[in-house]
């Protein structure tokens, strides 16, 4: 049943898991907005995204050091825009 499954990252993440995307996570947070007001739920939002860019970069490339992989991992974040992304209520 796994067997397309591509894994990558330290902990085998699955590329293919719903929850492993910008889409899956806004989902999830959905199920949270009556707990936190849309300030926090943005922070928890970029916090996920930076740690699936940091967890990509880590499984695709080779670094010197972990000072390396955080800047590359940074600037790569705010390439895709994360930085500026916020979330919204539906």
């Amino acid at each position: 049943m796994d067997r397309d499954l591509k894994k990558h990252g330290h902990w085998s993440h699955r590329e293919v898991d719903y929850y492993h995307h910008e889409m899956g996570i806004r989902d999830w947070l959905q199920k949270w907005q009556h707990l936190a007001y849309q300030e926090k739920l943005t922070d928890y939002l970029r916090v996920a995204l930076g740690h699936i860019v940091l967890d990509e970069m880590h499984s695709r490339y080779e670094y010197a050091s972990e000072d390396e992989l955080i800047k590359s991992a940074y600037r790569s974040f705010i390439q895709r825009g994360f930085g500026r992304t916020f979330f919204k209520e539906k």
